[in-house]
């Protein structure tokens, strides 16, 4: 077995943590992405763009799915732990809009 094999063999042992549910409002489809408590909300944003086959624009909406709806891209650079230690979005529920799609 090379080096090579034996790191891939380990990345995929690794199990997620937590699974964070996106729902996108433009066109009803939904994701869910895995992540660990070190992974960053940005990786977890950068995947959920890469899912939906889309590319980010600065109008985008992504918000927590709860009555408060507060704005998810604020917390980029904040990991999963951080994230939900502060009592951001508990359920890990989302909802995703480009600008002029979504309610």
């Amino acid at each position: 077995m090379t080096e090579r094999s034996a790191s891939t063999e380990l990345k995929r042992e690794i199990k997620d943590e937590f699974a964070v549910s996106i729902f996108n409002e433009d066109d009803g489809t939904d994701v869910k992405i895995g992540a660990n408590g070190g992974t960053r909300i940005g990786e977890v944003i950068d995947e959920m763009y890469d899912d939906f086959g889309l590319k980010h624009d600065s109008k985008d909406r992504l918000r927590c799915a709860n009555e408060r709806g507060i704005d998810v891209f604020q917390f980029r650079t904040l990991t999963m732990r951080e994230y939900l230690q502060k009592g951001h979005c508990p359920r890990l529920h989302w909802k995703f809009a480009a600008e002029t799609g979504g309610a």
